[in-house]
């Protein structure tokens, strides 16, 4: 059997368990901090388990066969001593009241210490299911809009949404009892461990085994572990076909991430409440319930194992790639630049800046003399960009950002947490390396690049690391590459589980498309990108280029347009590449911009 059955065979509720769930966490990032509490509270349940069973069952019988022989003993005592004997035997009821007293509060004790666990766990997941939260509800509203043209999917789906809800009230019903616990009646909690782990169709058990035949059913509603016709497959397949990633900020890996992730809290919720079901029933001497709790385990470690199979297929081959859509209203400076702006004036110094470079053109037309001054903001940065990787942070977005008529691409950086999660308290836009080309220290060619007649020309390419996982994008530049503005992308090595960059300063790579019988891509001039009526799409494929062209209906506009909006993932991720695309509408000239590909987690979900 695989290696995860042999594990499960010898699951107990101890150091078995925690390998067992820090896996399951392991392969979801944003639970991924359930993990040492998870620990905390194995270690909690070993010693209340093991307290219970000495000192309840055990002692409190010793007491009582004890205390039978010595009454037993002073009852076969003569008559003279019948009164003093009397005495004793009252003295030794009292002793065993209290110590019949003094169990009683051990198991108050232990059932504090029961809730208390519960409530520490609960903090945690709950954190990860409202840190979840918000990309929950874009996917589903995503969902929604496909549901609508699939009614029979439609119902699906939502009865997988009823399962979830059911699961997640009880769950909040035994928050409040952990809140109440001091004012509790034993009674109420041996209810509802009873009803939580009874083998009936309401109950827990039946809860966790029904949503996953909903997650694994065909469209005939037949469980089959391999279809490709599963609750997930085929949001996937729509997501990626839709225009709802440039509206989610979401790849399609991440979306399919959000959903499962959302799935596996409701599967840990219910395995958390039937765990402690049995700890609870255990601790009023119900019975030791060992057996029923190993073949929970072993159930929920199949139902595990299908899910990690399911989920790696509906990931595998699905796009990472983020993009963004035309914004509602485009607004210059705003959410695009030009890369050359002309005005009419008589004073170029006036309308471009002292600071600037401009070309003086003279026209005649009915003996009026017009001026026409070209303010140049035609320079890209050459510089490198890196995340401060002393700090552990890698880049997580990017943009395109004018600064001093020049411009660049500038990152978003956040610092890298175990199990490829970002600590968003961190992320930030790194400020750019701002310099005026008129520095004595900046040289064309190694600072930035001019466009010019010959040279004016922007490679797209897609820079990924696709033979190695171990690798995060921590940095940028552009080159010059055959007169060609050339993407380069650093990539630097990591630890997945422990989140951290190893020795970044050493283990980092520069990564470029040398561009091989790269083909051109034709910009259509005839119309500016801003006056579409359409959204733009992209475009150009990987290995294309294409040039800085004229206007036809302005020649002294320069098409296309630069995209300066953010491209970011939601949530934020690490990410395992970079692209320059082209996207444009019919007839219009569109957009040149960046695009983001999410780290691929996929390769992290256990076969």
């Amino acid at each position: 059997m695989k290696q995860l059955q042999t594990l499960l065979i010898l699951l107990i509720f101890g150091q078995c368990a925690h390998a067992f769930i820090g896996t399951i966490l392991a392969a979801v990032p944003v639970i991924g901090n359930v993990v040492k509490t998870v620990q905390n509270v194995v270690k909690i349940v070993n010693g209340i388990s093991a307290e219970i069973k000495s000192e309840q069952m055990l002692k409190r019988q010793d007491v009582l066969i004890d205390s039978y022989h010595k009454i037993s003993n002073q009852v076969n005592q003569t008559d003279k001593q019948i009164m003093q004997n009397q005495v004793k035997i009252m003295d030794s009821f009292q002793g065993i009241s209290n110590q019949i007293n003094q169990t009683d509060d051990r198991i108050m004790r232990y059932q504090r210490k029961i809730m208390n666990s519960f409530k520490e766990i609960s903090n945690q997941i709950n954190q990860a299911d409202g840190n979840n939260a918000q990309y929950v509800a874009k996917a589903t509203e995503s969902i929604k809009n496909y549901a609508r043209q699939n009614i029979p999917f439609m119902i699906k789906f939502n009865d997988m949404l009823d399962t979830m809800n059911r699961i997640t009230i009880r769950y909040e019903e035994m928050e409040r009892y952990a809140i109440y616990q001091d004012t509790l009646e034993p009674s109420t909690l041996i209810s509802f461990a009873e009803w939580t782990v009874s083998p009936n169709a309401f109950a827990v058990p039946h809860l966790m085994n029904l949503l996953h035949l909903q997650l694994f059913s065909d469209n005939w509603g037949k469980f089959n572990s391999s279809s490709v016709n599963n609750v997930l497959s085929l949001l996937a397949q729509n997501y990626e076909e839709s225009m709802e990633i440039c509206e989610l900020q979401q790849s399609t890996q991440q979306f399919v991430y959000s959903l499962y992730t959302d799935i596996a809290l409701a599967e840990l919720k219910g395995y958390v409440m039937m765990e402690f079901s049995w700890m609870i029933l255990r601790n009023y001497e119900k019975g030791n319930f060992f057996q029923e709790a190993d073949l929970l385990r072993w159930d929920f470690g199949n139902r595990t194992e299908r899910a990690y199979n399911l989920v790696r297929n509906a990931m595998e081959g699905k796009n990472r790639v983020v993009w963004r859509c035309d914004p509602i209203k485009h607004i210059d400076k705003d959410t695009f630049v030009k890369i050359s702006k002309t005005k009419l004036d008589t004073f170029c110094t006036v309308l471009c800046g002292t600071y600037r470079t401009y070309t003086l053109n003279m026209d005649n037309w009915i003996d009026r003399e017009y001026r026409s001054c070209r303010c140049d903001n035609r320079y890209f940065n050459l510089r490198e960009t890196i995340a401060d990787v002393k700090d552990n942070k890698v880049v997580t977005g990017l943009r395109f950002k004018m600064q001093l008529n020049v411009m660049h691409l500038q990152i978003q950086q956040g610092e890298l947490l175990p199990y490829g999660a970002i600590d968003e308290t961190t992320v930030e836009w790194k400020p750019v390396d701002a310099y005026s080309i008129y520095n004595n220290n900046t040289k064309v060619g190694v600072d930035f690049h001019n466009l010019t007649q010959s040279n004016r020309s922007i490679d797209l390419d897609n820079v990924m690391k696709t033979d190695d996982y171990s690798y995060v994008v921590t940095g940028v530049r552009f080159r010059v590459l055959d007169g060609h503005l050339n993407l380069m992308v650093q990539f630097s090595n990591f630890d997945f589980q422990t989140g951290k960059l190893l020795q970044p300063e050493t283990n980092s790579v520069w990564q470029s498309n040398d561009g091989q019988n790269r083909q051109k891509l034709d910009v259509d001039s005839e119309h500016l990108p801003t006056q579409a009526n359409e959204k733009s799409l992209p475009l150009s494929k990987h290995n294309q280029y294409l040039e800085f062209v004229d206007s036809k209906i302005d020649s002294e506009i320069t098409v296309p347009f630069i995209d300066i909006q953010d491209v970011v993932s939601n949530p934020r991720v690490p990410l395992g590449g970079i692209g320059i695309y082209y996207r444009s509408s019919p007839g219009h000239a569109g957009f040149v911009a960046p695009k983001i590909y999410t780290y691929d987690y996929g390769s992290h979900v256990p076969v």
